[in-house]
């Protein structure tokens, strides 16, 4: 009798998924910030996207600017309920889904989103401990 082939298959993806590393792991460690940081929950309304022209790539970076509503403050100071940001992606971040933002100052003085989590895979996460 002639093996079936996903019978073959079946243990190697097995073997293969269990030593690869998990995206669990990177979700349970604490979301790092920065001391001079805005660390706040909240929404952003995507307003402009300016493309960045690179021949690699394929799925059209480009920085984005939105305004972000915010709900709650975790860490830091925000200067008004609403504030202008940016952030470098391909797509638009949701808004109609709270995130956890982390958001730092640019050289220009720009709010520039360093992480958008969304809220639900955020909530059993911490904030480190300290800024750094």
């Amino acid at each position: 009798m002639k093996p079936r082939p996903h019978r073959l298959v079946a243990p190697a993806l097995a073997i293969a998924l269990s030593t690869m590393p998990s995206a669990t792991a990177a979700q349970d460690a604490p979301i790092g910030y920065g001391c001079g940081d805005l660390v706040a929950i909240g929404r952003a309304r995507s307003l402009d996207y300016t493309p960045v022209d690179s021949e690699d790539d394929m799925l059209g970076h480009g920085w984005i600017t939105a305004k972000l509503k915010i709900r709650k403050v975790l860490r830091g100071h925000a200067a008004a309920p609403t504030v202008p940001v940016r952030y470098f992606a391909h797509a638009d971040l949701r808004d109609d889904r709270d995130f956890l933002f982390v958001i730092a100052k640019d050289e220009a003085g720009r709010n520039v989103v360093r992480t958008a989590r969304p809220i639900e895979d955020a909530v059993d996460q911490r904030l480190a401990a300290r800024c750094g």
